[in-house]
């Protein structure tokens, strides 16, 4: 993880931030947010010693902040809108979405391989795509559905708590748990201000390999194919 794009200030000790480039280059916020919260390679390297574990809790984490995504009329409207790849109806009506809604029950499942990519992952620029992705569907996968950003904040908050909370009930020895209840709140914490800086600004797009292009069926306009990211 390559952490030092910033200049040297004047003044001893301070780092330069260029505040326009902060909030459209995904990649440039990413390493001011690692340097800020003195995220790590000692924390990468915890995480992925401890890997099996926490691919374990992710799914508890998931529905623990689901459920509580739930309980508020304002959060509830991360659950609609469409989603990637899926040809299921995702508009249920709010008022009826309960954890076993194809809405839910998908975002569960790609919340779960979002993580457990990001988690095994050395955060490098490839990762940054993950929780951008996670930002996008809020923004463009919900054009019809004005989603606060507080919402988005207040799950993510949640699923950080929650991370923390079954972590330091496990059984892993005391310092494990110490340190990697730190690191994953740093991860955490990184994860939901790049997912608000997508809901929030313009981003430059990090470099990705390019797909191959699927072809779209005769009788078909891709225009009117309404992709989420």
């Amino acid at each position: 993880m390559k952490n030092s794009p910033f200049a040297s200030h004047h003044v001893p000790n301070v780092l330069c931030v260029d505040e326009e480039q902060i909030d459209r280059d995904i990649n440039y916020r990413f390493h001011f947010l690692a340097q800020f919260f003195d995220f790590t390679e000692d924390d990468i390297k915890i995480i992925h010693e401890n890997l099996d574990f926490v691919k374990t809790i992710t799914p508890k984490v998931i529905t623990g902040a689901q459920t509580k995504i739930l309980a508020f009329d304002a959060t509830r409207k991360l659950m609609l809108g469409r989603l990637a790849g899926y040809e299921g109806d995702m508009f249920t009506d709010p008022d009826d979405i309960t954890l076993d809604s194809p809405n839910v029950m998908e975002r569960h499942k790609i919340f779960c391989s979002v993580f457990d990519n990001l988690f095994a992952s050395n955060w490098d620029e490839a990762y940054l795509n993950g929780p951008f992705a996670i930002g996008l569907s809020y923004k463009w996968g919900n054009k019809y559905i004005d989603v606060p950003v507080f919402a988005n904040t207040a799950a993510f908050m949640c699923g950080q708590f929650l991370y923390t909370d079954y972590t330091m009930k496990s059984d892993l020895p005391l310092e494990v748990k110490i340190k990697l209840s730190s690191a994953l709140s740093k991860a955490l914490g990184i994860i939901v201000e790049l997912t608000t800086t997508a809901l929030l600004n313009d981003i430059d797009l990090p470099e990705v390999p390019e797909e191959p292009k699927k072809e779209i069926p005769s009788g078909t306009n891709g225009n009117d194919i309404e992709y989420l990211y």
